[in-house]
């Protein structure tokens, strides 16, 4: 039995009219014209908010040094979404996140206390109102320097792959044009 990886072979979709670029879409055509609907649910009220949780089943790593509390709003396991989340995160006074890094592009909206964050290591102070962008890959981390609770709205893109620390991998819409 041998230790290497099966080859996947990609399945080429063809829609006919349509150009290169519309055709990677073509994974996805039956879900909106006709097929099942993907999603389940289009607004998300608080209690149906999903905690931020590794494949344990414990707080996500970030979250649980921080002391610090996440929840998924607009997610795959709230909503069923693709290619976006978004998520609201509470960290207590003094609190910080190890350093760390996503596959995606992260923007988070301060709706509460003040703080920082530091990206590739370099500070940048925020209030609330403001908007924190962090690029894909950068080694970044979150404190609250202030004296109450920091609340934010992060928005982000999907990761390109799924991370081993979280519970509620997202999708990657290669896996549709895979030949099982």
């Amino acid at each position: 039995m041998s230790d290497m990886p099966k080859k996947v072979e990609i399945v080429e979709v063809k829609i006919e009219g349509q150009s290169p670029e519309q055709e990677g879409r073509g994974a996805f055509e039956s879900w909106f014209t006709g097929g099942p609907k993907y999603w389940k649910k289009l607004v998300v009220k608080p209690k149906d908010r999903v905690p931020v949780i590794n494949k344990a089943g414990d707080l996500a790593s970030g979250l649980k040094a921080a002391g610090a509390k996440g929840y998924h709003v607009v997610s795959t396991p709230t909503t069923g979404a693709l290619s976006i989340r978004n998520a609201w995160y509470e960290f207590p006074p003094g609190s910080s996140t190890p350093i760390q890094w996503n596959n995606a592009e992260n923007s988070y909206y301060v709706v509460q206390g003040t703080g920082y964050i530091e990206i590739n290591g370099e500070r940048h102070d925020f209030e609330p109102g403001d908007g924190v962008f962090v690029p894909l890959r950068q080694k970044h981390r979150i404190v609250n320097n202030g004296k109450i609770l920091l609340q934010l709205v992060e928005v982000t893109s999907m990761v390109l792959r799924p991370m081993d620390d979280l519970a509620q991998n997202p999708i990657d819409y290669r896996e549709f044009r895979e030949k099982k």
